[in-house]
C-alpha cells in the first residue's frame, strides 16, 4: 500500500510540474528540439557525469539501470538546478540566470534484490533563448537592412520506467523504456527599411512543433573481485536510435 501511495503522490506532482522541467539556456537550443540535457543525477554531475560502472546501494543509478539491483531502499530523488551563462559576441553580450527541477525519481526494490525498478520525469531538450541581430540584404537597390529577432520557448522531457535484473551473481542487465513529450514553440521576427523611404515592413515567422515518442535502451553490468579490499565494474550500454515523432505547424505574417 505504501508503494501506491508513493506513486499516486510522484504522479500528482509529474502531472503538476513537468512544464517546469526545463531549466538551460543556450544560444545553441535555436538548433533541431534544441540543446540536449545529460540524464545524470546529482551524483553523476558531481562526478563529470560519471555513473555507467558504478553501483551504489543509497544513489539511485539511470545512467546504466543494469545496477538498480544494488539499491536496497525505496526512495524518492528530487534535483534542483541553477544556472548563469554569459554570452559575448563583437557587437554585443548579454547574460542569463535560470533554475527549476532537475528531476524526479522514485525507486523501489523488489524480489528481494534481485529486480529494481524505478520511475522517473527528466529533461530531454530545451529550447529557451532570445537573440537579435543586424544585416544588410544582399544586391538590394535601394540598400536595405533587416533587423532580426530569434524567440524559442519549451523543450521535451522524458518520463522512464528503468529496471535493472540480476542473472548471476555478480551479473546484471536492465533496460530504459522512455516516453518523450513536450512542445516547442520558435519565432523568428524581422524588420526591413528602406534607406529613402519612411515605410517599413514587419514580418514573423512562427512554429508548434509536438513531440510524442517512445525510446528504450538496454544496459549490462559485471562486478569483479580483484581482491579483499579492491573490486572492477565493467558497465555497458545501447540506446536505440529510434525517431522522434512530431508535428510541425507554420505561420507567416507580414505587416506594414
Amino acid at each position: 500500500m505504501r508503494i501506491f501511495k508513493y506513486l499516486l503522490t510522484l504522479s500528482i506532482v509529474l502531472f503538476c510540474l513537468k512544464g517546469n522541467s526545463q531549466h538551460v539556456a543556450s544560444t545553441y537550443a535555436i538548433y533541431g528540439i534544441g540543446e540536449l540535457n545529460n540524464n545524470g543525477l546529482a551524483h553523476n554531475q558531481a562526478m563529470g557525469g560519471l555513473g555507467t560502472g558504478m553501483p551504489h546501494r543509497f544513489n539511485i543509478n539511470l545512467q546504466n539501470p543494469a545496477w538498480l539491483t544494488y539499491n536496497k531502499l525505496s526512495s524518492f530523488n528530487v534535483g534542483l538546478q541553477g544556472e548563469a551563462r554569459t554570452y559575448k559576441s563583437e557587437l554585443e553580450n548579454g547574460s542569463k540566470k535560470t533554475g527549476s527541477i532537475k528531476h524526479m525519481v522514485f525507486f523501489t526494490p523488489l524480489l528481494n534484490g534481485k529486480w529494481g525498478s524505478a520511475f522517473s520525469l527528466l529533461p530531454f531538450s530545451t529550447a529557451d533563448y532570445e537573440f537579435g541581430g543586424s544585416s544588410e540584404v544582399t544586391d538590394a537597390t535601394p540598400t536595405e537592412s533587416t533587423d532580426n529577432i530569434f524567440i524559442g520557448s519549451g523543450g521535451l522531457s522524458q518520463f522512464a520506467w528503468s529496471n535493472g535484473f540480476r542473472i548471476f551473481n555478480s551479473t546484471n542487465i536492465g533496460f530504459n523504456l522512455m516516453y518523450v513529450f513536450g512542445a516547442i514553440d520558435k519565432q523568428n521576427q524581422s524588420s526591413l527599411a528602406s534607406d529613402s523611404s519612411s515605410m517599413g515592413y514587419y514580418t514573423q515567422l512562427s512554429s508548434n512543433e509536438t513531440y510524442k515518442s517512445f525510446l528504450f535502451s538496454v544496459a549490462l553490468a559485471h562486478k569483479m573481485k580483484i581482491n579483499e579490499t579492491h573490486e572492477m565494474n565493467f558497465g555497458i550500454t545501447y540506446q536505440h536510435s529510434g525517431q522522434l515523432k512530431g508535428l510541425k505547424n507554420v505561420f507567416l505574417s507580414r505587416y506594414i
